[in-house]
């Protein structure tokens, strides 16, 4: 009696695994739809793919709904904020470890960042990318994104090095999700260079014409 007993019980369970799992399949219309990275991509008003969507809003950003797009450059990948009408990075500023700006552009390196540190900025909306490993400087000048330069004491940053990677001026709001079956993400080439506007510190009488931004390598995405 206890040997049906057990069998009629373990069959029991049978018939509640299968109708869980014929319940599971009919819900999903058969075979599951895995959702994988890179099917939902953010593309631009005119149809360019910007970047993958990497995340829901974030409902308690200030200033409404923020996602995450991940742009690939040269084999690494780099992260901005985007909403409907703008993409946004951490930071505008660029720094520098001489005077007028010149040289080597640097960032200050976060802490808490999965991804490598980006900045948009001068000239136009050039993303400017990580392009190399932290070290402590002195921070001499900074450039904001009007391309003027300013003098900015900041002394044992960790910071990288920053070199210009891609032209987000190309891209036009409003921008939207949308799934793909193929990555194709455009070729955003660097913007034609500008000149650097002035040094100073806000008074026009200590203002002075500095150099020329060098044309930076251009890059397309890998």
């Amino acid at each position: 009696m206890r040997s049906k007993g057990m069998t009629r019980l373990v069959l029991t369970a049978l018939t509640v695994c299968v109708s869980t799992t014929l319940v599971l399949v009919g819900m999903s219309g058969g075979a599951p739809q895995a959702i994988g990275p890179g099917e939902f991509v953010v593309v631009d008003s005119t149809g360019k793919q910007v970047g993958i969507l990497l995340d829901h809003p974030h409902h308690w950003a200030t200033s409404g709904e923020k996602y995450t797009v991940v742009i690939p450059y040269q084999g690494d990948w780099f992260a901005l904020d985007v909403e409907r009408d703008h993409l946004q990075a951490n930071s505008n500023i660029l720094y520098y470890i001489v005077a007028n700006c010149q040289g080597t552009a640097f960032h200050t390196k976060s802490d808490h960042s999965l991804f490598p540190e980006v900045v948009i900025g001068f000239p136009g909306d050039t993303l400017h990318v990580e392009a190399g490993g932290p070290t402590k400087v002195n921070f001499v000048s900074m450039k904001d994104p009007f391309g003027s330069c300013w003098p900015h004491a900041q002394s044992q940053v960790d910071a990288v090095p920053m070199t210009p990677a891609m032209n987000l001026g190309v891209f036009t709001p409003p921008f939207r999700a949308e799934r793909t079956t193929a990555l194709n993400f455009f070729q955003a080439k660097l913007p034609a260079p500008e000149s650097d506007r002035f040094v100073g510190d806000g008074d026009p009488s200590l203002r002075q014409e500095v150099f020329d931004v060098p044309q930076a390598r251009a890059g397309g995405n890998r």
